[in-house]
């Protein structure tokens, strides 16, 4: 399955982030993602929050979207249907791009695909250089791959005894029960729920 994750990265080449977004000069003070799972898709929405965003750089929200090998990046742009919103109001569409630096994960038979947005073009310079803390919502529906959900978490300068809690996807389906299949994932269930602790650029997959 394609998987959103989003990355804030200011082109000055600095660097920061969140679990699926990158920020330069910024921190992530916390991300919750929830993903729906049907019998061939799913429709995933992550909630992040950005603390200390100092900067007058041009700003450019990167974000990966998992697909197969064998598909088109505009139409995988076009199939995840994504819904991408700063401070509760909506922005713009994003356009295909190269990897961003270190970006090097990769998934036996899939491909990721990664978009980029300029905020700058989106959201006022007001918005952006209040010094207050950005709210960041996204959401896309996607195809499951060979059964399986991914999801790409970027969280820079995470620590062993940060606590996981402020990282988390909650995994649900209405047809079986899920699972992580991924060997690095630390999960456990809460009542029809999978909770799934994120880890910096550890890729998340879920049957």
């Amino acid at each position: 399955m394609r998987v959103l994750s989003v990355l804030f990265v200011l082109c000055n080449g600095l660097s920061l982030a969140w679990g699926n977004v990158y920020v330069p000069k910024a921190k992530l003070a916390g991300e919750s993602v929830y993903a729906r799972l049907s019998r061939e898709s799913g429709r995933v929405t992550g909630v992040f929050e950005f603390e200390d965003w100092v900067t007058r750089d041009e700003k450019i929200v990167y974000f990966p979207v998992f697909g197969s090998s064998t598909d088109e990046p505009l139409a995988v742009l076009t199939q995840a249907e994504v819904e991408f919103e700063v401070h509760g109001k909506s922005v713009g569409i994003a356009k295909p791009c190269e990897a961003p630096a270190g970006m090097t994960q990769s998934v036996a038979g899939v491909r990721i695909f990664w978009f980029a947005a300029n905020l700058d073009e989106l959201v006022s310079g007001e918005e952006l250089n209040s010094g207050d803390r950005i709210i960041v919502r996204f959401s896309y529906t996607q195809p499951l791959i060979h059964g399986r959900l991914y999801y790409l978490p970027i969280i820079p300068g995470q620590v062993a005894d940060e606590p996981l809690w402020r990282y988390q996807m909650f995994v649900r389906s209405e047809f079986r029960a899920v699972q992580v299949t991924s060997k690095d994932s630390v999960s456990f269930p809460l009542s029809d729920v999978l909770v799934v602790h994120l880890k910096d650029r550890s890729i998340v997959e879920v049957r």
